[in-house]
């Protein structure tokens, strides 16, 4: 794989990558597949939502929303950090609901449909 990136840095034209016997191929431009499942809840003991998201195949981060109303589309709040498994401490009581997404450098799948969890 090495020869593929050095060739990729040097080579000018496709004639140059063709000149040392490789192919020239198109770059893949994929769409972010957005998360297979959010598992959430409310762990009473410790006064915390517990969020634990199913990233899709290839994917290594994701951004974690929650709101208390998950019609209004400035009602939800993005959580600091890109990890899968997070914890939410100061919630009222009440439903709150959480949503995420898949996310690399500047781009961002779409979200899942959110799952409520009661804070007691």
């Amino acid at each position: 794989f090495r020869s593929v990136a050095v060739t990729e840095q040097l080579a000018v034209t496709p004639e140059d990558i063709q000149s040392i016997g490789f192919s020239v191929g198109d770059r893949a431009n994929h769409v972010l597949a957005p998360p297979i499942a959010v598992d959430v809840r409310y762990d009473a003991a410790k006064e915390l939502i517990r969020v634990n998201v199913k990233h899709a195949p290839g994917m290594s981060a994701c951004a974690i929303e929650i709101s208390p109303d998950p019609f209004g589309p400035s009602t939800w709040q993005r959580l600091d950090g890109t990890g899968a498994r997070r914890t939410i401490a100061g919630q009222p009581a009440g439903t709150h609901w959480i949503r995420a997404a898949s996310v690399r450098a500047s781009a961002q799948s779409a979200f899942t449909s959110p799952v409520s969890v009661i804070v007691k």
